[in-house]
């Protein structure tokens, strides 16, 4: 079989008081500026096979700044850290999963102006020098995004928010599929921008019908030409998420039947729209 998939955006959102981001119907304004330095973010540091006994994470560090790009004064009155889910959600994914406050913000928000109890003047950055994201694969399973609520001092709201691409660690597959290799169909083909050019670190997860792509079959990290190769045992219903920094994710059903000796598909993400990152008085009550 062979066929092309042109890659669905999934939806972007406020936040809600649940910690799950919902969808807004706000006007876009610039007034709260986000951004990750690097962004994409390369893997600072591998797990140890020496220290036994300590958990085995790969970390991606980055500087996180926040611009006030108004006239007047801005309050950080909540932020987080979420992480994106197959239906398009947004879940908050903060240690203990809570959100963190003003007080917080003005403790770690050092590195850039000043910042006293959550306050970021006219023009001022607020910048964390020591952000972080931790995963135990060297492909992580989620994508990931720091979403900031601000308030003036007449009590209108604004958000910020600036999603971090991770690079994953290792090229190449990782297999999971204990199975007979006489059942196993290669499921192979292309990942391609809008304008034929490959994007940069591309992966393929391969999951199964209950789209568990955190626990994935088999993971492929595509190669700089954006081909990727993954194998599954057949007959079967799969799914496939395809992200790459930059572009909105993608959820592609395969079918495999008994008669199947082969899979070639080429597949298109979305560019994600780099305009839906902030938003004023967007906030449900």
């Amino acid at each position: 079989m062979r066929f092309t998939i042109m890659a669905l955006a999934l939806s972007v959102a406020c936040a809600g008081a649940s910690g799950v981001l919902e969808t807004s119907k706000a006007r876009t304004v610039e007034a709260l500026t986000v951004r990750h330095l690097p962004n994409p973010v390369p893997v600072s540091s591998a797990p140890d096979a020496a220290k036994n006994g300590k958990k085995k994470v790969y970390i991606w560090r980055f500087r996180t700044e926040v611009r006030n790009n108004l006239d007047v004064p801005l309050r950080i009155i909540e932020f987080g850290n979420y992480s994106s889910r197959i239906n398009g959600e947004w879940v908050l994914a903060n240690v203990k999963r809570q959100i963190y406050t003003n007080a917080n913000f003005s403790e770690w928000y050092v590195a850039g102006d000043k910042t006293i109890d959550g306050w970021i003047e006219p023009g001022a950055v607020a910048a964390d020098d020591n952000n972080w994201f931790s995963d135990p694969t060297p492909v992580p399973a989620f994508r990931t995004k720091w979403v900031y609520t601000a308030e003036d001092k007449t009590g209108r709201k604004y958000r910020g928010e600036c999603e971090v691409d991770l690079i994953p660690c290792e090229a190449g597959g990782q297999s999971s599929a204990h199975v007979d290799p006489s059942s196993l169909v290669p499921i192979s083909g292309k990942v391609v921008g809008a304008d034929g050019t490959p994007p940069s670190y591309a992966q393929v997860r391969l999951a199964g019908a209950n789209r568990h792509y955190d626990r994935a079959l088999e993971i492929s990290v595509a190669g700089k030409n954006g081909e990727f190769s993954i194998r599954a045992p057949k007959p079967g219903w799969y799914y496939l998420f395809v992200y790459s920094p930059g572009y909105d994710s993608a959820l592609i059903p395969v079918v495999l039947r008994a008669e199947d000796a082969s899979v070639t598909m080429t597949v298109r993400p979305v560019p994600r729209d780099p305009k839906g990152a902030a938003g004023v008085d967007d906030l449900p009550e």
